[in-house]
């Protein structure tokens, strides 16, 4: 790419930004203070029919409702102000600004927010700026998605120079929920609050009662029409050895036995006590794969109680009790 191409594409990236931070305000004026205004306006209409017709404690009920209207309409305007270009960010640093944001979004929608910003204040101004955006959007968008009891927001220093921003809620949203409970499942493993990635995996694993499991994150879809369990499910019953088949791959593979399947398809067999650091290949696997039931009481189940900012999902591993890996590329 040419710089002039780089420049171009930094442009219209920029362009696309602001028409979404421009369609953004458009959507919180007409939603909070403009439909406030048509509502104040209505309510002094009735106020002042009401006085006229010697209702005086109608009129009375309706300028107050219409006064506490004002406020929050006021109230609203200036939040919208700080958060256009907070002052505080400029006056006091980053997590000033987001501790003040927290608070107010904290007491309207009764919810505990942790912070664990302070790694920020050492960002450039422009940095923080854009910080502060992605934030404000990713905390309106968890409490209009859900009804989230707790928030956690985190930036940390990444290996490679830059800044990390991290934020998880306990919120699912409630057609999600209902559209879970409508799948027609033997059984629906739920949890009353957000125990992560790890615990929830391992809860659902520990349920299932089957010969397999078909471990599919939510993150992945599946087009194919093939009959891609069948053929897993064939490659464990020819190597009674292989724990889980793994039914996608990216990356580079160690020495490895290449076999064929009946009906033409290739697969192949990964031997590894540990897999070489480096390469992208564990002793799970993210990506949908099918695995023997007792899979997990062998190699491990999944690491729970990892910190947002962790290193992510891991088994821990007998190295002699270990399945090996196998790849399945249908």
């Amino acid at each position: 790419m040419t710089t002039d191409d780089a420049e171009r594409v930094l442009l219209a990236e920029r362009i696309l930004a602001e028409q979404e931070e421009r369609r953004r305000l458009a959507e919180l004026l007409h939603d909070g203070p403009v439909q406030h205004l048509s509502a104040i306006s209505q309510m002094l209409d009735a106020g002042l029919a009401s006085l006229r017709g010697g209702e005086t404690q109608r009129a009375d009920d309706v300028f107050t409702r219409g006064l506490a209207l004002a406020r929050d309409s006021a109230r609203d305007l200036r939040a919208l102000c700080d958060d256009l270009e907070p002052k505080v960010l400029r006056e006091v640093g980053f997590a000033a600004a987001v501790a003040a944001l927290v608070r107010r979004i904290s007491s309207r929608y009764d919810v505990e927010i942790d912070l664990d910003v302070d790694y920020a204040d050492e960002l450039g101004e422009n940095a923080q700026t854009a910080l502060y955006q992605i934030l404000r959007e990713a905390l309106d968008q968890a409490v209009k998605r859900g009804a989230p009891t707790r928030i956690e927001i985190s930036v940390r220093a990444t290996p490679i120079g830059g800044a990390e921003l991290i934020v998880t809620d306990d919120g699912s949203p409630r057609d999600v929920v209902e559209q879970l409970r409508r799948l027609p499942v033997d059984r629906l493993v739920t949890s009353p609050s957000n125990t992560g990635l790890g615990a929830n995996t391992n809860r659902g694993l520990r349920a299932a009662t089957g010969q397999y499991i078909l471990h599919h994150q939510d993150d992945f879809g599946c087009r194919s029409a093939e009959p891609f369990v069948d053929r897993a499910i064939q490659v464990m019953e020819r190597h009674r050895e292989v724990g889980l088949v793994k039914l996608h791959h990216d990356v580079p593979h160690p020495p490895r036995a290449d076999h064929v399947l009946p009906d033409g398809t290739p697969y192949s067999i990964l031997e590894f006590d540990r897999p070489p650091p480096g390469i992208g290949i564990y002793i799970y696997s993210d990506h949908p794969h099918l695995k023997r039931v007792a899979f997990h009481e062998r190699a491990g189940y999944f690491t729970e109680g990892l910190s947002a900012h962790g290193p992510g999902l891991a088994l821990f591993s007998d190295r002699t009790l270990v399945p090996p890996d196998q790849d399945h590329v249908a």
